[in-house]
């Protein structure tokens, strides 16, 4: 097999090109590096590294015929301003447009999406099942279900996985890494008031092997366990971990304006189509997610939503 994983240096495509080469595959990333360090690439026999991005066409046709991918592994996100719009519109949707286009034409025999389930907005019903309306509140969440769209549309064999937050190494995204700074640092946090359902690295590999079989399945499903866990629980297992006793308790405040206050994906349909559940706890996960940062420890911590006043 042969894959091509954009954002091959993210948390996801990181964690996706070493479990890869483990299994033989030979595998291209591409990615800008703008939310990765390139210092972090593997070195292997069986991987190519083009950094480069998706809203340049010459450079996926250049990529696509040099390395003749069979599948896609789309990672690839703009996040990194939630003010940039237009960046996030470049990446999130032009970009998709351009993988769809040199994806159908090299005849790819399946292209794997990841997508946030913040496509869903505020959810009229919990947990939010895959039929659930979309209606996305940031420019993150927006870009990415038009480009999301734009597959569904598309006549590519696709799976796109409207994800729960994986908890990998490399997680560099909103409140856990955060609080894991702060509270190594022995400075205090605040909770945003919000819960958010999570899964382990494990489960979310064991997911992508299954989509990748031959028979899987098209169509678009939910990655989660369906349990929410609020932000100060998550506060407090992380504090738990670091066997830190928090002297003063951290405020909650509200979500900000394009932020959801609570989004946990019902997983049901994902269990009937692919077989597939989670099976590891948030306590398992955050543990060794944590034990990544004490070995790696973290730069910078990204968000994809603005921040609160």
């Amino acid at each position: 097999m042969r894959v091509l994983i954009t954002g091959g240096n993210g948390c996801l495509g990181y964690n996706l090109t070493t479990h890869f080469l483990e299994k033989g595959f030979d595998i291209c990333i591409l990615d800008n590096f703008e939310t990765s360090d390139a210092r972090d690439l593997i070195k292997h026999k069986n991987l190519l590294s083009v950094e480069g991005s998706i809203s340049n066409i010459s450079l996926l046709k250049e990529v696509f015929e040099s390395f003749q991918p069979t599948h896609v592994i789309h990672s690839a996100a703009s996040y990194k301003d939630p003010l940039d719009f237009n960046k996030d519109i470049e990446t999130n949707i032009n970009g998709m447009i351009n993988l769809i286009e040199v994806s159908k034409t090299s005849k790819i025999k399946k292209f794997i999406n990841f997508q946030t389930s913040l496509c869903y907005g505020d959810p009229y019903i919990l947990p939010i099942p895959i039929n659930h309306y979309l209606n996305p509140k940031s420019s993150y969440g927006i870009s990415k279900t038009a480009g999301e769209l734009f597959l569904i549309n598309s006549e590519l064999n696709y799976l796109s996985f409207r994800l729960a937050t994986v908890l990998a190494p490399k997680f560099v995204v909103g409140a856990v890494p955060t609080f894991y700074k702060r509270l190594k640092a022995g400075k205090e946090c605040f909770c945003s008031d919000s819960i958010r359902d999570f899964i382990s690295i494990n489960d979310f590999l064991s997911l992508i092997d299954i989509s990748l079989a031959d028979n899987s399945p098209k169509g678009i499903f939910n990655a989660s366990n369906g349990i929410g866990v609020s932000i100060k629980e998550l506060h407090d297992e992380i504090a738990n971990i670091l066997n830190i006793d928090v002297i003063k308790e951290p405020p909650i405040v509200g979500v900000g304006p394009d932020d959801i206050r609570e989004v946990v994906l019902d997983p049901s349909e994902t269990k009937k189509k692919l077989g597939w559940e989670a099976k590891e706890s948030i306590s398992q996960s955050l543990k060794l997610l944590i034990d990544w940062y004490e070995q790696n420890g973290i730069d910078n911590v990204y968000s994809h939503v603005k921040k609160i006043n």
